[in-house]
C-alpha cells in the first residue's frame, strides 16, 4: 500500500533523472501555491517538514544523479 505523497516523490525522482532542469520548474511552480504538498514530501523523506528541508534533499538528489551516471 503506498503512503500519502509518495506520489510526488516518485514524480520528483522521474523528473531528476529525465530533466534536472524539469525538476527545478516543478520546484519553483508549486513551491508557494502547493506548500502543504513539498512539506509532506520533505517529512516524507524525513528531512523535516520545510522547504529548506525539502530543498536540501533535491539538491543532494540532483549530485547523485549526474551526467557521470548516464
Amino acid at each position: 500500500m503506498l503512503k500519502k505523497g509518495e506520489g510526488i516523490l516518485k514524480k520528483l525522482m522521474f523528473l531528476t533523472i529525465r530533466d534536472k532542469n524539469a525538476l527545478d520548474e516543478y520546484i519553483k511552480a508549486n513551491r508557494f501555491r502547493n506548500v502543504k504538498d513539498n512539506m509532506r514530501f520533505a517529512g516524507l523523506l524525513g528531512y523535516g517538514t520545510s522547504k529548506s528541508a525539502m530543498c536540501r534533499y533535491i539538491k543532494r538528489l540532483k549530485a547523485e544523479y549526474d551526467e557521470n551516471k548516464f
